[in-house]
């Protein structure tokens, strides 16, 4: 909701050509933290309006998909409403043909592969992300 609100005053007046967003983990964990999290309708309305609004101004979107990248515990129901508000990030992407990096399925092939350094995990999985992200930006103009 607060990304709909600066969109276009920390986004579009500044005549930007390209956006990354990382898509509503806060949507998510609001719910078991605060009671205030945003229903997925009201969170798929959003992100729909705010990509619309880019879109329409041509500013290339790259999304990047909710996921438990922190160290925190993540009940069954948590991680059910994360992989709900995922496919409907994936919806929006196919529909507006956009960039989509996928933190978690990333996490979780760092994670399962025996390249990862097993001592500290976390750095194989930024590097993993580093390196997919630098992908991405290096071809950006």
């Amino acid at each position: 909701y607060d990304l709909n609100q600066r969109l276009d005053n920390d986004v579009l007046l500044k005549d930007v050509h390209t956006v990354i967003m990382y898509a509503g983990v806060q949507d998510v964990l609001d719910e078991y933290e605060k009671s205030t999290a945003t229903d997925l309708s009201t969170f798929t309305h959003l992100y729909s309006s705010i990509i619309e609004k880019l879109v329409s101004r041509n500013v290339r979107v790259i999304i990047g998909l909710p996921a438990p990248l922190l160290k925190a515990e993540f009940s069954e129901h948590m991680l059910s409403n994360m992989a709900q508000y995922n496919e409907a990030i994936k919806l929006i992407c196919e529909e507006y043909n956009l960039t989509l990096v996928d933190f978690e399925r990333l996490r979780l092939e760092t994670l399962g592969s025996t390249a990862g350094d097993r001592n500290h995990p976390e750095f194989s999985v930024n590097r993993a992300i580093g390196i997919t992200l630098w992908k991405i930006f290096k071809d950006l103009k």
